[in-house]
């Protein structure tokens, strides 16, 4: 017994200088540093401001951009009319839904999606076919396509978003593609947001391509936000970037009501690098009923090259509705 009494004693006498050695009391403990606590909140919701406003601007306007980050599932529905001076009436009606799957641990989603093939839209380009050359017919109403695909997010933080997926295009007979994207956010001075995005695609049919984009966004006011877009999208089957540039200044109206303003050079490398067209837009979108149904009034200026730079104006309806994802 006095053995052991001993060796308790010895025990003790041993780790007290190890814990005064380990010991942060050196350190003052948070609340002794009020400022830097404030100063470091106050840094980090500077930080996420203009990121915030823009993701709640492509979520109202339906950028496919806003879409991504959100986790939740979510059913996108649409009716379009659109008039295209000398051309008929044109009705579409689309379909997007994302279902998140909650055992994944937020990484996987399956994507649905049946929407025309906008060639000017290269935000989207990883499912364009190639431009048209120059001296062929403009067509404004793209061809359909719909596409499944097993969406996982390999990796999300603040700054940084990477996505792959793989599926088939629902066509005759079906197309197998994959691609992955990689996102990332910088915050720059004059309270400019950079956006890069890089993404890698192959289809069964069209080979291989990939985008580069590089946006920024200014905050010009708390209700409104300047966005230069800069995409280039390359196809392996027929060597050809397609590049888009431009501005567009998207000004919410109040919680329900916004209005977008577009500029937009779109260009081509084959047969020589040329500007193949210019785009002016402007597109007035309103909540209609609760924060599901939206309405969307556009009206688009195109001058395309192939028609020596003629104004063709059309004027686009449409009506949507979402569900679940809010």
């Amino acid at each position: 017994m006095r053995i052991l009494l001993i060796f308790i004693f010895v025990l003790f006498n041993q780790q007290a200088p190890a814990k005064e050695f380990y010991s942060t009391d050196k350190d003052p403990p948070p609340e002794d540093k009020p400022y830097s606590i404030s100063l470091n909140e106050a840094h980090t919701a500077l930080s996420k401001s203009i990121v915030l406003l823009g993701t709640r601007i492509d979520r109202f306007f339906g950028v496919d951009r806003g879409e991504d980050i959100t986790n939740n599932s979510q059913i996108r529905m649409w009716v379009q009319t659109t008039k295209v001076e000398g051309q008929n009436l044109d009705s579409e009606a689309n379909i997007r839904f994302k279902i998140h799957l909650p055992y994944t641990q937020k990484r996987f989603k399956f994507v649905f999606e049946r929407k025309a093939d906008d060639q000017s839209q290269v935000t989207s380009a990883e499912e364009s076919t190639p431009v048209k050359q120059p001296g062929e017919e403009t067509d404004l109403n793209q061809k359909v396509k719909t596409t499944a695909a097993l969406q996982y997010l390999i990796n999300e933080t603040r700054n940084w978003n990477f996505f792959a997926d793989t599926g088939i295009r629902v066509d005759i007979p079906p197309e197998p593609f994959a691609r992955a994207r990689l996102r990332r956010n910088w915050k720059l001075p004059f309270s400019i947001e950079a956006i890069a995005e890089q993404s890698i695609f192959w289809y069964l049919e069209e080979g291989f391509g990939e985008t580069s984009s590089l946006d920024f966004d200014y905050q010009i006011a708390d209700n409104k936000l300047f966005r230069f877009q800069n995409t280039a999208t390359w196809w392996d089957e027929t060597d050809t970037f397609t590049i888009v540039h431009g501005p567009t200044l998207y000004h919410t109206l109040s919680n329900r009501r916004g209005i977008s303003y577009s500029a937009k050079a779109i260009g081509s490398t084959r047969p020589q690098p040329m500007i193949t067209n210019y785009d002016l837009s402007i597109a007035y979108r309103q909540l209609l009923h609760k924060n599901w149904f939206f309405m969307e009034i556009s009206s688009l200026g195109t001058f395309p090259r192939a028609q020596n730079w003629e104004f063709i104006p059309s004027i686009s309806l449409k009506f949507e509705v979402i569900i679940g994802g809010l």
